[in-house]
């Protein structure tokens, strides 16, 4: 049987030598029972969460051999640095036992390297050699805090520094998982206390009332074997996300576009607003995420939402839409908390490709609105040149749209000031989201 320390080193070599996302690696791990999934999921993201200040701890234990560590030794490493340094109550020898066995099972080996004694000086050293800063000292608090300084500067650019770093703070927290309550079957009231019946630690979410916040699962119970999972009353979606439906609001009858759908939380949302009458089509360029729209409508019993393989920027709907959904592809910063990797995998110099891309399809988004319609341009990022910078210069281009100033419904604090909308991990206990809805011209 697989270990968790085993399963871990799995899914980190993935990431980094593969270029993969942890979490469909991570949805494999889960289907073992008999492993321990929390510690699994622990283990992944706190080492992808403070990657870079443990490497900056091995550098000096390592010595110049460092940059020659094969990368399957570096993550065994990695994991164990990570336990001493950042766990509490970390059953040491065994992680220098199991270590040193996976190591051996790895059959790598690097000259100069003796990983035993890098173990027990991790080990003997423990949370004193966690990473700190002085107050004041911005850049060594944002290392500290596993953040690319570059973008730790931008949210400081928006919020001051003192927010900045309580946004890194908060991405460094476990995120609990979130459902939005399928309004076709179920109330989320009464969705709220079947869950508890069945031992589920819920409370009701932060900001719309549609959705609930897990907090606890029971023993040995994954999210996708509750029963109300399996019978489509519930939806997996963040309240950043669900509140693009919530504000856009789509009527039975309507025709909805969503042009960037996959997975189909916010095609399904609208479906269910929709009452299931109307059509929602919902596109993605991939037939396997496709996929998973469809199974998402099968689940929760929707019959007018429809999954279409294609790209949005030349789509042709058979008649305007009433509302059209741009969830732009974006760099999500906004969701650090729960894609740790990231913070890895993102630089600077990869936002302008982006912006391009977010500019084409809002381009094309003009073009499917009917008159008098709606556009909702949204994205799960933080970055002001991939929110208000797209939706201002676009709106320059198109004197037929108009922005729908910030309808707040109870939601004023997320309103900024120039009529859009924006959560924050800090502020809101939500991802970080952007979103503009804008208003075609009856003309």
């Amino acid at each position: 049987m697989k270990s968790a320390r085993s399963y871990a080193l799995d899914v980190l070599l993935s990431v980094e030598r593969d270029g993969r996302y942890p979490g469909p690696l991570l949805q494999r791990v889960a289907r073992d029972k008999k492993v321990h999934f929390g510690l699994v999921q622990r283990l992944v993201k706190g080492t992808l969460q403070q990657q870079a200040a443990i490497d900056a701890l091995l550098q000096p234990l390592c010595g110049a051999v460092f940059r020659k560590i094969p990368a399957q030794l570096k993550i065994i490493l990695r994991l164990a640095a990570y336990q001493f340094v950042y766990l509490k109550e970390v059953p040491r020898k065994l992680v220098i036992v199991e270590s040193l066995q996976l190591a051996k099972a790895s059959r790598q080996f690097c000259s100069g390297l003796d990983m035993k004694s890098v173990l027990n000086a991790l080990a003997e050293g423990g949370a004193s050699l966690a990473p700190s800063a002085q107050p004041g000292d911005f850049a060594a608090q944002v290392r500290a805090l596993g953040h690319p300084l570059w973008l730790a500067k931008k949210v400081a650019d928006l919020l001051g520094e003192s927010e900045a770093l309580a946004f890194c703070a908060a991405n460094n927290k476990p995120w609990p998982v979130v459902v939005r309550a399928n309004s076709m079957r179920i109330k989320s009231k009464a969705l709220l206390q079947s869950l508890r019946a069945g031992g589920v630690a819920v409370s009701p979410g932060s900001l719309l009332p549609e959705c609930l916040v897990i907090r606890k699962l029971p023993a040995r119970m994954r999210l996708t074997d509750l029963p109300e999972f399996k019978q489509g009353l519930m939806q997996v979606q963040d309240e950043s996300a669900a509140l693009v439906m919530h504000l856009l609001d789509p009527k039975p009858g309507e025709l909805v576009i969503d042009m960037c759908a996959a997975p189909g939380g916010k095609a399904t949302h609208a479906g269910s607003l929709m009452q299931d009458r109307g059509e929602v089509l919902a596109l993605d360029i991939h037939a396997s995420r496709v996929k998973l729209i469809t199974q998402n409508c099968r689940r929760q019993g929707l019959h007018c939402v429809r999954a279409i393989i294609g790209d949005a920027r030349s789509f042709c709907p058979p008649r305007p839409a009433d509302r059209v959904v741009l969830d732009a592809p974006c760099s999500g910063f906004g969701t650090l908390g729960r894609k740790v990797d990231i913070r890895l995998q993102r630089s600077a110099d990869s936002i302008k490709e982006l912006t391009i891309l977010q500019s084409e399809l809002l381009e094309a988004a003009a073009g499917l609105v009917k008159p008098g319609g709606y556009l909702a341009y949204s994205t799960c990022t933080v970055l002001r040149e991939e929110n208000e910078d797209r939706v201002l210069e676009f709106l320059q281009a198109h004197p037929e749209f108009k922005l729908v100033a910030g309808n707040d419904r109870g939601l004023s604090a997320l309103v900024t000031s120039e009529g859009m909308y924006r959560t924050w991990p800090h502020r809101h206990s939500v991802g970080g989201a952007f979103l503009a809805i804008l208003r075609r011209s009856e003309g």
